[in-house]
């Protein structure tokens, strides 16, 4: 037993990270972009290596691909959307450039091509992580493990490696606070232009030209997140809001489109395969949350009480005319 088995130490050492990235985001945009480029090439050298390294080990095997052949898929709809949850926040961050818009060069074009490149480069990475788990180890002994890529690295190259490998990994996930710590910001400071947060939240550092009050406040509140329970108890606490929240974004959509289409000047919203792929994306998602719901209706309803405090909030900090969103 390792001293981050403690639940103490744990959250010290998750509040020290909180801390830290958040201080060298307060420096500046630059200087935090670099540090999440830094964990992704990290992140991306160590998946590289152990996928080529697995397959050219030899110790795994393509008949633990057989039992794919003999799945109902159709009967298969219902668990499929429902294991869609963990996917999404897997993926979860593909748009994160768009927060950043107003602090990088040339929005319109790096934008859509960082969307484009990023998501299809993950995806590509993820598929072969997956089959690379499946060759390694059969579907029916690594079905609900959570810690998969030490049973993976085990399995292919012994304990050893597998140590210093889940050592590596846990510092490239680094790269997933670093990136929310980069954006989370952002949203707030928008936010605070539209008046529905306090007005100090948009205002600039005069040296670093960062949102410092937005990432300090960030920092502040994130760290009592973390003294407030534990990673699972704030996952399932967030899980139907976040899909929630998707999709009125994807609503938000039709709402733009339609309100373009009113204005001559304004530059429509454009979406691939509109409308046809955000409603299938809606009901998607809707059928998500029904399965989610199902499984764990307590967690739901507290997940939705904890964001219903929103309400007064929104309503306090719009109830002037002066702080109407526009």
């Amino acid at each position: 037993e390792t001293g981050l088995d403690d639940p103490v130490s744990a959250k010290c050492l998750a509040i020290f990270l909180i801390l830290v990235i958040s201080a060298v985001n307060y420096r500046g945009v630059t200087w935090g972009s670099n540090l999440q480029d830094g964990f992704m090439v990290v992140k991306f050298a160590v998946i590289v290596i152990l996928v080529a390294a697995g397959f050219f080990s030899g110790r795994g095997s393509m008949s633990h691909f057989e039992p794919l052949h003999s799945v109902d898929y159709l009967s298969f709809t219902g668990p499929l959307l429902l294991a869609m949850i963990p996917v999404m926040y897997t993926y979860s961050g593909w748009d994160a450039s768009v927060y950043i818009a107003g602090e990088i060069k040339n929005p319109r074009r790096t934008i859509p091509i960082s969307l484009i490149l990023g998501t299809g480069l993950v995806t590509l990475i993820y598929l072969s992580l997956v089959i690379l788990y499946i060759y390694a180890l059969p579907i029916q002994g690594s079905s609900g493990e959570v810690k998969i890529v030490t049973l993976v690295t085990q399995a292919l190259f012994g304990d050893n490696i597998a140590r210093l490998t889940s050592i590596v990994i846990a510092i490239s996930i680094l790269g997933c606070l670093a990136a929310s710590i980069l954006t989370g910001p952002r949203i707030l400071y928008a936010m605070a232009l539209d008046g529905l947060v306090p007005a100090r939240i948009q205002e600039v550092h005069p040296r670093f030209f960062t949102p410092g009050n937005a990432i300090l406040f960030q920092a502040v509140w994130s760290c009592v997140l973390v003294l407030s329970g534990t990673f699972d108890q704030l996952l399932d606490y967030v899980t139907i809001p976040s899909l929630l929240f998707a999709v009125l974004s994807v609503i938000g959509l039709f709402v733009l489109r339609k309100n373009g289409r009113k204005d001559a000047d304004a530059e429509p919203y454009l979406s691939w395969g509109y409308p046809v792929v955000p409603v299938i994306f809606i009901v998607g998602v809707f059928w998500m949350i029904a399965q989610s719901v199902l499984r764990s209706p307590m967690d739901s309803l507290r997940g939705l009480i904890v964001v219903s405090f929103g309400i007064p909030i929104y309503w306090i900090f719009t109830s002037s005319p002066s702080k109407k969103v526009p």
